[in-house]
Parts: structure tokens; C-alpha cells; sequence
């Protein structure tokens, strides 16, 4: 019978490393992070672990393969600060362009409100999917070798729970130094190898190459179960997630609706045994099934409403998704005078110093079909004044794709 076990996984730009059980493995990534590498690499892993074995994986993405960095925003809901990050990642991270997956968890500290977001690109966790799917394993679990970091350092020492604290992370290439406030990672600062200005930390709190003790890279698959904290999930594992909760759901109503059949079934069968052998109390029965009878309809009847209230839920607009993506895609120079909504139609007035940038970033805003001028551009402003241009725009907006993947 084949055993399912967890596995822990790492993965660097030169580097992959497992860890299960009380053992651990490190192998060189010759040719980087590509999909072929990391299918030999497990593949060879899988030789080692024997075909006995199912493992559940959790990968920890290694530096700088990944990044992670603090964000200041201000004060909105969870939806909102994960699609302020993700819609304009370019802007916090250096893409390359690439097309990057990101990750947000919320900071608070008194009145200011800020993010930890990690970012890695989507043609790495591709790579990383598609060279694990080779050996026949599925990934549960993908996050930053930082969060792995840190929950080990807090499952060894306990006091990193209660107060500040700073975990030096020494790599083949570069320093990370992990900062932790009551058992959670607030920030991450880097510092490269050669640069010479590598910091130093109190023995207890240092993870990497020094000494006898395990690698970085083993540290991080060690403790990538350890933690879901900034978990980076691209679209594949979204939908096979999606899949599974459906499957169960499915297998909870299937179950559910066994259950009543069979209360359903027993109480035909007594009902049955009674009347055919209590036939004087025929006249008694009678009334409790009308009672029984009428219940059912109440609840039909009921069940239709329910239904009703839930596609109305369902169908009504979403304009707290719509104005939140169409403020976030306005130049900064913009301002908005008014707005108007009915149905699927926004009408918007405001001034920019040039109308040609709003409409440009309002067409490429997720959720707005259609944008047009629904009255000519005026040009204001005139000697020492700053010129500007008052527009009026008409938009089609798209309810359920602007809050899509929220």
C-alpha cells in the first residue's frame, strides 16, 4: 500500500534541496531553475525515496528567485490591498518583463497599515509545476524560502514569539536578514556577499553556511510545512484547489442527500407497518401526514425563495470592485469631480494634464469594456496657471471581472 508522506522542497538558482522525515538531500541545479532541471533533480529523489512512497510537497522558492519587501498603503479591505499589490507589482518589484505571481499579508503596527508581498515570476512556478508534475507529485503548498525561515527559527526558539528580532540568513550569494516582531516576518533586507558589509547576528539566530549546521536551502525545505504565510498560489493551483472543494462539496451533498433518503425511506416503512396493522388508528394518522404534507410545501416553497434571494445576490452589481480597480488605474495627476453609475454604465468628470493618459489607463483597466468622451476635452488654464484638460468620460464597465481572482 503506498504511504503519503510529507516532503519539503527548495528551490534556488543553482540549487535543490529536499527534506522529510529526519532526512535531507542537496544537488546542484546545473542549467538554473529550468523545467527540465528540476524534473532530473526529482526525479533522482524519487529513486531515493523508492516507489513506495507518496509524498505531499510544500516548495519554499529560494532567493532571488523570489523577493519580498514591506509596502505602506493605506487603510483598505484584504481584497483591495492584494489587487493594489498585484496590479501594479512592476511598480514594487523589477520584473524584467516578466509576468509576476504575488503574495500579500497584512502589517499592522497602531495607526499605520502596511504589507509584507512576495513576488516570484510566473514562468519560474511553471517551471517548478511542470518539473515536479514529471515525477508524478502535486504541490500543495508554494512560498518564499523567507517564511520558511522564519518558522523554523520561531518552532526552535520560542522567544523570537514574544519580542523584536533579527535572523541572519547567509547564502552562497547574498545576506538575508529576516526581521521578526511577535512571531511574525515585518521585513526583509539584503545584503550581497561580496559587498563586504555582511551583518552579523547573535549565534542562535543565523541560518546558512557556517559552521557544521545545514544549509539555507536545506533550512527552508526543512520548514516549508511549517508555514502558509505569504503562500503564492498561481492560477493552475487556484483552479485544481477550486476542483478539489468541489469535489468534496460534492461528496458532502451526495452524502447528505443519502442520509435523507434513507430517514426519508425508514419513516415510509414505519409509517407503512402502522397503518396496516393499527387500521383504528387510521383516522388519527391522518391528520399528522395533512400537518407533515404541508411542512413539505412550506419548505419547498422556502427552499425557491432562498434560491431567488441568492441569484439576486448573485446578479447585483459590484461597483465597490469597479471604482476601486478604475481609481487605481487614473494617472496620479488626475482628479475626479463626479461620478455617476446605472447598471453597467459609469459616467466620470474630472481634470488631468493630459485626458489622452486617463483614457489610455482607463482601456487597460480590468473590468471596463468600453471608454468614450461623451462631451469634447476643454483646455484650461493660462500664464502662470498649470494648463489643464477637463474630460468627461462614459465607461461600460464588466461586474464579475472586476472582481475576478480577488
Amino acid at each position: 500500500m503506498t504511504r503519503s508522506f510529507k516532503l519539503g522542497i527548495s528551490i534556488g538558482d543553482d540549487v535543490f534541496a529536499a527534506s522529510w522525515n529526519a532526512s535531507h538531500w542537496e544537488t546542484q541545479l546545473a542549467n538554473g531553475p529550468a523545467a527540465g532541471a528540476i524534473g532530473e533533480a526529482s526525479a533522482e529523489l524519487g529513486r531515493r525515496l523508492g516507489q513506495t512512497k507518496r509524498p505531499r510537497i510544500a516548495v519554499a522558492i529560494l532567493p532571488p528567485l523570489v523577493r519580498v519587501r514591506r509596502i505602506v498603503l493605506p487603510r483598505m479591505s484584504d481584497n483591495d490591498r492584494w489587487l493594489a499589490v498585484t496590479t501594479n507589482a512592476e511598480r514594487y518589484f523589477i520584473a524584467g518583463g516578466q509576468t509576476l505571481v504575488c503574495a500579500v499579508a497584512a502589517i499592522r503596527r497602531g495607526q499605520q497599515s502596511s504589507v509584507l508581498a512576495a513576488a516570484a515570476s510566473l514562468e519560474l512556478i511553471e517551471n517548478i509545476t511542470n518539473g515536479l508534475d514529471a515525477a508524478g507529485w502535486r504541490i500543495e503548498r508554494i512560498v518564499p524560502a523567507h517564511t520558511a525561515w522564519s518558522a523554523s527559527i520561531m518552532r526552535t526558539h520560542r522567544d523570537t514569539r514574544r519580542r523584536a528580532r533579527s535572523v541572519t540568513v547567509v547564502a552562497r550569494r547574498e545576506v538575508e536578514v529576516l526581521e521578526l516582531e511577535s512571531g511574525s516576518l515585518v521585513g526583509v533586507r539584503r545584503f550581497r556577499q561580496s559587498t563586504g558589509a555582511t551583518p552579523t547576528a547573535p549565534e542562535p539566530y543565523t541560518i546558512g553556511e557556517r559552521g557544521e549546521g545545514p544549509s539555507a536551502a536545506v533550512v527552508a525545505a526543512s520548514s516549508a510545512w511549517l508555514t502558509r504565510s505569504l503562500e503564492i498560489v498561481p492560477d493552475s493551483m487556484r483552479r485544481a484547489r477550486a476542483r478539489r472543494e468541489r469535489r468534496i462539496a460534492g461528496v458532502v451533498a451526495a452524502v447528505a442527500c443519502a442520509n435523507l433518503a434513507g430517514a426519508a425511506v425508514s419513516y415510509d416503512l414505519r409509517l407503512e407497518r402502522q397503518l396496516s396493522s393499527i387500521s383504528a388508528r387510521r383516522s388519527e394518522i391522518r391528520p399528522r401526514a395533512v400537518r407533515a404534507a404541508a411542512l413539505r410545501d412550506s419548505a419547498r416553497r422556502d427552499v425557491e425563495r432562498l434560491t431567488a434571494f441568492a441569484e439576486l445576490e448573485r446578479s447585483a452589481p459590484r461597483w465597490s470592485a469597479v471604482l476601486s480597480r478604475v481609481a487605481l488605474g487614473l494617472p496620479l495627476d488626475a482628479s475626479v469631480f463626479s461620478v455617476r453609475v446605472d447598471g453597467d454604465s459609469l459616467a466620470i468628470e474630472g481634470e488631468a494634464t493630459d485626458a489622452s493618459r486617463v483614457v489610455a489607463g482607463l482601456q487597460r483597466t480590468v473590468g471596463v469594456r468600453t471608454t468614450r468622451a461623451v462631451s469634447p476635452i476643454l483646455h484650461e488654464g493660462s500664464g502662470e496657471q498649470t494648463p489643464v484638460e477637463r474630460w468627461r468620460l462614459g465607461l461600460r464597465v464588466d461586474h464579475l471581472a472586476a472582481v475576478a481572482q480577488r
